[in-house]
């Protein structure tokens, strides 16, 4: 509302909203090698009904042009959130490349970034240990955090879907829209023909 002057009206009662100070929550989004956090500014919340409303949910989202829309980094559920660059990796489906196999190859990365993250932190306790010889310390130096497996492949086949609800409009709409003028139509047993012109 205040980056674009778009304003917002409340999914309930199509009102006007106003922002009102800040969100707290966070959401927790699994991209191609990481994870990282997305912190909302602060939230819309309606004067009537007095319902606070997540500022990246889905009725809010859908209030936005495709262009606005598009710069949304992430597909939400309700726990975590997928970034746009992993569902790039899930749209082609085929038999070599299913939901569990996309969940493996990117744990697999997860766990390689995770080790050299591991590694630089050791590293790093073993210099300061080092530099910490003509001064005497009792620097006590905690192990790494350990690995957070992935979400299980069911959850990037439900992540999937809801992208595709997302668009279920949009895709309505080309599915049905007709370009030129329709002068027959063949609509025999066999095949339905339309010719354009």
């Amino acid at each position: 509302m205040r980056m674009w002057g778009i304003p917002l009206k409340c999914p309930q009662c199509s009102r006007k909203m106003n922002s009102s100070g800040i969100y707290r929550k966070v959401k927790e989004v699994i991209d191609v090698d990481s994870r990282y956090y997305l912190v909302g500014g602060d939230y819309p919340r309606c004067n009537k009904c007095a319902l606070p409303v997540c500022p990246w949910s889905q009725d809010i989202l859908s209030q936005l042009d495709v262009a606005h829309r598009s710069m949304f980094p992430a597909v939400l559920t309700t726990h975590l959130a997928l970034d746009r660059k992993c569902m790039t990796f899930l749209k082609p489906r085929t038999s070599g490349n299913s939901s569990s196999y996309f969940q493996a190859a990117i744990e697999e990365v997860h766990s390689e970034e995770w080790a050299r993250q591991a590694i630089r932190y050791l590293s790093d306790c073993e210099s300061h240990q080092k530099m910490a010889t003509f001064v005497p310390s009792a620097a006590a130096y905690p192990p790494p955090l350990p690995f957070r497996p992935l979400p299980l492949a069911q959850w990037f086949e439900t992540v999937h879907s809801n992208n595709i609800l997302s668009h279920l409009q949009e895709m309505k709409g080309v599915i049905t829209s007709t370009y030129g003028r329709i002068l027959k139509m063949d609509t025999t047993n066999t095949e339905n023909k339309v010719i354009k012109c």
